[in-house]
């Protein structure tokens, strides 16, 4: 077995958040990944199907912190800020 590398535990991915829809078929979580150049976390939501047993990535935008069920088909989560050096640019 190698021994561990200090940038070893950039590598893992972890989840959290894992919610039910009303159904219990699907279930939506969250998967955080290290982003070691801006000193945070990349976290995007997935949803898994129970029929299918297959997960899908939801987004890609990388800064989903938090959603919600809305129906049994629907996932809701907020938009964060994109980040931009000035208004005009975020406009």
């Amino acid at each position: 077995m190698s021994k561990l590398q200090l940038d070893t535990f950039t590598s893992y991915q972890f989840l959290s958040a894992l919610n039910y829809n009303e159904c219990a078929d699907k279930a939506a979580y969250l998967v955080h990944q290290t982003n070691v150049e801006k000193n945070n976390y990349i976290s995007n939501l997935w949803v898994y199907n129970k029929a299918t047993g297959k997960s899908e990535q939801i987004t890609e935008t990388g800064d989903v912190k938090s959603y919600i069920w809305y129906d049994d088909n629907t996932v809701l989560y907020p938009l964060a800020k994109k980040e931009c050096k000035s208004k005009e640019e975020y406009e």
